[in-house]
């Protein structure tokens, strides 16, 4: 086989076996973002509740009061109750008004009403 065809097929390896990577590392992406928990999860309400902002409360308190384990882990709750509110930091202010997002179980909600 001469050289220049040798390296003609290297390069198509090389390339064969980069596409490969490149769609994994795209397929595995792909599933990390789907495997929040909420995400493919049973069916849920999401409502939220307003809450304000007292003295001493914190972020993380707060969203011990709220979170809802079956769907969330804290520091997942904790990133959307910033991104709901438009916040960077997890500081807070009293007076300050914080939209929580509250998950419930529609089952849950009929077993009530019967």
């Amino acid at each position: 086989m001469s050289t220049r065809r040798r390296r003609r097929r290297q390069q198509f390896q090389i390339t064969v076996l980069f596409a490969v990577a490149v769609t994994l590392i795209a397929v595995l992406f792909f599933f990390q973002l789907s495997s929040n928990t909420i995400i493919g999860s049973k069916d849920f309400d999401l409502k939220y509740i307003s809450v304000e902002v007292e003295e001493n409360d914190t972020l993380w308190g707060l969203a011990k009061e709220f979170i809802n384990y079956d769907y969330y882990e804290m520091d997942e709750y904790i990133d959307t109750v910033m991104r709901i509110n438009g916040m960077s930091t997890d500081k807070i202010l009293p007076g300050q008004r914080l939209h929580m997002p509250l998950i419930t179980d529609p089952l849950d909600d009929q077993l009530a009403t019967n």
